[in-house]
């Protein structure tokens, strides 16, 4: 009997010391596991931006993109055109109607996509748009999206005729962007105010401080789009623009929409983890 008992103790002694020398390859496990996230997205991808895999890099790291557990799906441009070419834009609505993601980022939505963001909000109300760059009109995206962004075009191509490249880097920053307000916007739906311009601020730095090193980050700003005509801002629709320097004083020239920023900027240096904002798990 005391043989049996000894045998026994033995054992789970050993079995102890298994489990203890297994706890750094679970604690390695655990470093890699990727973000959880609850909410399904859908990325519309424009004839601009569809090959440009970089953009993508946080998404495939974080969200496990591409793998058959994330919860991130693409439509390409290359799926939205048939065997002749023709831009085919229903494709949008049916990719939408089959899948229902709980948010659908465009980036680069092209001429007409707007009026199938209008359809599609009518049948799914709870469902998020974030359009990013569009290449549509910006009125029927502002009817139909939370948040409708863009660059502002630098002042040496106002009166030229050059293309504006944006680098995978900005576009990319857009897209962390987008990603990090919409699932506010998804835990805040409900609610009576949501501000387009407060949410989408709050993610845009918290994105850079994730991308981008202190001394990397361009100084760029959020502001609403003001219409020249009426000289009212705009609530949905919302630019970038990038802070001046002295060409005399290598020093940043601030404006009224700087010191705007840069309160802001301020507010969110204690929030740099994507995991904190209140619509993550």
């Amino acid at each position: 009997m005391k043989k049996f008992r000894f045998v026994g103790l033995f054992c789970f002694a050993f079995f102890l010391i298994s489990c203890f020398a297994k706890q750094p390859v679970d604690t390695a496990e655990k470093k890699a596991t990727k973000r959880v996230i609850v909410n399904k997205f859908l990325l519309i991808l424009g004839q601009d931006y569809y090959e440009r895999d970089g953009i993508l890099d946080y998404l495939r790291g974080e969200y496990e993109l591409g793998s058959a557990n994330s919860k991130v799906d693409i439509l390409p441009y290359s799926e939205m055109v048939n065997s002749k070419n023709n831009l085919y834009l229903r494709s949008i609505y049916d990719k939408v109607k089959k899948l229902t993601p709980n948010v659908v980022i465009s980036i680069g939505a092209p001429e007409g996509a707007g009026r199938y963001f209008i359809k599609l909000r009518e049948e799914f109300p709870d469902i998020v748009f974030i359009s990013l760059l569009p290449m549509e009109d910006i009125l029927p995206l502002e009817a139909s999206c939370e948040i409708v962004v863009d660059y502002e075009l630098p002042d040496d191509l106002l009166n030229e005729e050059k293309d504006f490249i944006i680098s995978d880097e900005d576009v990319q920053l857009l897209l962390l962007s987008a990603v990090f307000a919409s699932e506010d916007i998804v835990a805040h739906k409900n609610e009576a105010e949501i501000s387009p311009y407060n949410e989408f601020n709050r993610a845009f730095f918290i994105a850079q401080a994730i991308l981008f090193k202190e001394g990397e980050r361009k100084l760029f700003r959020v502001k609403p789009y003001v219409d020249p005509e009426t000289s009212l801002p705009s609530r949905k629709y919302l630019i970038i623009y990038e802070k001046k320097v002295s060409d005399d004083l290598d020093e940043p020239v601030e404006s009224a929409d700087d010191k705007d920023g840069d309160e802001q900027a301020d507010e969110e240096d204690d929030v740099l983890n994507p995991d904190e904002l209140e619509g993550s798990p």
